[in-house]
């Protein structure tokens, strides 16, 4: 999947994989449960106009993350 967001004023096309969240489990007498885990995106590659610039962003990739998250809720 692709989502473009803007990050600092440059449109960005950020291609990965997007997890939702999984809601805990409780832990039973049986210890079956599940922790859960919030919702991410696994980023596999950053374009700017078709032109790969992930190794430029990958001190951003948190807050890159974070604006995809956001776009897709919208």
């Amino acid at each position: 999947m692709i989502v473009t967001v803007m990050f600092r004023g440059i449109d960005l096309g950020v291609k990965g994989n997007y997890f939702p969240e999984e809601p805990a489990i409780r832990y039973d007498l049986d210890m079956g449960g599940h922790p859960g885990y919030p919702e991410y995106f696994e980023i596999e590659d950053i374009y700017i106009e078709n032109t790969e610039v992930m190794y430029l962003l990958e001190e951003h990739l948190d807050e890159i993350e974070k604006l995809v998250l956001t776009q897709l809720k919208e």
